[in-house]
């Protein structure tokens, strides 16, 4: 095993698989990174057609195992620390209680498992229906695409995602001119040009009119989305210092790593502070590397600010600009209390 270990440390994640490969009984844990991937592998980064999934691209996958075997995290007992801490604190919660009605004691144990309940039909939906369902449709369409760069329609299998659905059976179900196919090269090399120049555009923080007057409070459902999106916190310049909103409590200090999509994200290093736009699902792996964590979206109940506090890591949310304000390589202090991230350099 600590061969094996040494192998994956010092191996480029993209050739993990033929180093195992020739390694003695390394082909058992490529058949069982095989299997992972199989039933693991249907995700992408922010449920974007055009990003490739981990059954293509498993480097992914690879990196993050790295990082598991550098920083020496135990995802298991850190499971079974926080299965434990839960019990305590419910168990807390309802000594409090002890002295109120029963029909308060009641409602707060039908809370509870209804957030359980709740909690694990989220993870159940944003797996099965939103990552699976979003990754099969992509491997349907690229292998459309395949197919149509073997007629000549398309030079790369996913340039199909540059074309609109009518675009797609049109250019699909018949045989094209010379004429037509080079119409559609030009189109496909139009819009990924747009493409490029609309990922470069920094959004307002806010469209149109700002809202005026404190949050709306009397809907649950209005308080639980402003509570998930949060509002965009703009910030004052020369402070050194960025304002967001507390998205897990403590405070961290230690080098950023700025990673606007996963493929970024997949080279940090045990005990970084990731600085990203938002956190996916796909991103959870992360979590249990990273020594903190800094968001340009969200509120205290999106997914960033969730994960983070599983995982115990302080983690600040809705701080607009920060992936443009912090550069990799400084040093900064996140204070998940306060939601006040300060650069130190």
């Amino acid at each position: 095993m600590a061969g094996l270990d040494q192998l994956l440390l010092s191996t480029p994640a993209k050739g993990v698989i033929d180093a195992l490969r020739s390694a003695p009984i390394g082909e058992y844990y490529e058949a069982a990174l095989r299997d992972y991937l199989r039933e693991y592998g249907l995700r992408q980064d922010l449920f974007d057609f055009t990003g490739p999934t981990w059954l293509e691209d498993p480097t992914i996958a690879i990196e993050n195992l790295q990082s598991y075997l550098k920083s020496g995290h135990d995802a298991r007992a850190e499971h079974e620390r926080a299965v434990t801490d839960g019990v305590k604190a419910l168990n807390a919660a309802r000594e409090q209680i002890m002295e109120l009605p029963e029909s308060v004691r009641g409602q707060f144990e039908f809370l509870a498992q209804a957030s359980r309940a709740a909690n694990f039909l989220q993870e159940e939906r944003n797996f099965y229906i939103q990552q699976r369902a979003m990754a099969q449709s992509r491997l349907l369409f690229m292998r459309l695409g395949r197919r149509m760069v073997a007629d000549d329609v398309l030079v790369k299998a996913d340039d199909i995602f540059m074309l609109t659905h009518d675009e797609v059976k049109s250019f699909s179900s018949r045989m094209l001119s010379e004429k037509e196919i080079g119409a559609a090269w030009v189109l496909v090399l139009e819009r990924e040009a747009e493409l490029e120049a609309s990922a470069r555009l920094v959004p307002p923080l806010i469209v149109g009119a700002a809202p005026s007057g404190p949050p709306p409070s009397g809907n649950p459902m209005d308080r639980a989305m402003l509570r998930f999106f949060g509002l965009p916190i703009e910030q004052t310049s020369g402070t050194g210092k960025l304002r967001g909103e507390p998205g897990s409590r403590g405070h961290v200090s230690g080098t950023a790593r700025v990673a606007r999509t996963l493929d970024e994200a997949k080279s940090i290093q045990p005990g970084e502070i990731l600085i990203a736009i938002a956190t996916m699902p796909t991103w959870t792996p992360l979590f249990g590397t990273v020594a903190g964590l800094v968001t340009e979206t969200g509120g205290p109940l999106s997914h960033a600010a969730i994960v983070a506090r599983e995982y115990g890591i302080p983690a600040v949310v809705g701080a607009a600009g920060v992936t443009r304000l912090i550069q990799s390589g400084q040093r900064i202090t996140v204070d998940g209390s306060t939601g006040v991230v300060t650069i130190d350099e």
